[in-house]
C-alpha cells in the first residue's frame, strides 16, 4: 500500500474511532485520553510527557512564582482535523456542552481538542491549567481556567494569536 493510500486509510479509521467515542459522550472521550496518555513511553517529568503529546514547537514563558505559561505553536492534531470535513450533530453538541459548563472545562473547538486537553489532564493532573485554543480564525478560552490562574483574557488572547494552545504548568 502506498504512503498516500495508507494516509487516507488512517484518517478514515481515526474518524470512525473518534465518532464511536463521541457516541459514548464525554466518557468515551475521557477513555480515549487515558489510552493516549498511557501510550506515552516517556518515563521523564510531566513536562517531558506533555512535550511528547504536544510534539510541535512550544514556547515557555514565566508567569508567576507558581506557573509557567506554555504556548503550543501548531495544533499537533491539525493533520487529523483536516480529514474531518464536518462533525456530526452529536460531536457538535458534546463540544458545545464542554464549553458551556464550567465543570467540564471549556476552551475547545471540537472533540479532538477535548481529547487533547483531557490527555494533558491525565498526564499533569492538578499541575496544569488549560487556558484556551486558537485556530486560524478564532480563539476560544476557558473562563473557568482563566479565572483560576488569574490571567487577563486579553493577555491570553494575545499569547494565543497565531498559535494553537495555551496552558499554565506548575514549576
Amino acid at each position: 500500500m502506498g504512503e498516500i493510500q495508507q494516509d487516507l486509510v488512517l484518517k478514515k479509521y481515526f474518524k470512525a474511532f473518534l465518532e464511536c467515542a463521541v457516541k459514548f459522550k464525554m466518557a468515551g472521550l475521557r477513555e480515549m485520553a487515558k489510552v493516549l496518555a498511557s501510550s506515552i513511553n516517556n518515563q521523564g517529568s510531566i513536562w517531558d510527557k506533555l512535550k511528547e503529546i504536544d510534539y510541535t514547537e512550544t514556547e515557555v514563558k514565566p508567569y508567576n512564582d507558581e506557573y509557567n505559561l506554555v504556548i503550543v505553536k501548531n495544533c499537533p492534531f491539525l493533520y487529523l482535523k483536516q480529514a474531518i470535513t464536518e462533525w456530526s450533530d452529536e460531536a457538535k453538541k458534546i463540544t458545545e456542552n464542554y464549553n458551556r459548563f464550567p465543570e467540564a472545562g471549556g476552551g475547545a473547538f471540537d472533540p479532538i481538542c477535548i481529547i487533547h486537553r483531557l490527555t494533558r489532564q491525565e498526564i499533569a493532573g492538578k499541575n496544569i491549567i488549560q487556558l484556551g485554543c486558537a485556530s486560524k480564525d478564532d480563539i476560544i478560552l476557558s473562563d473557568k481556567e482563566i479565572n483560576k490562574l488569574g490571567i487577563e483574557k486579553s493577555k491570553a488572547e494575545e499569547l494565543l494569536k497565531g498559535n494553537a494552545c495555551l496552558y499554565a504548568l506548575k514549576k
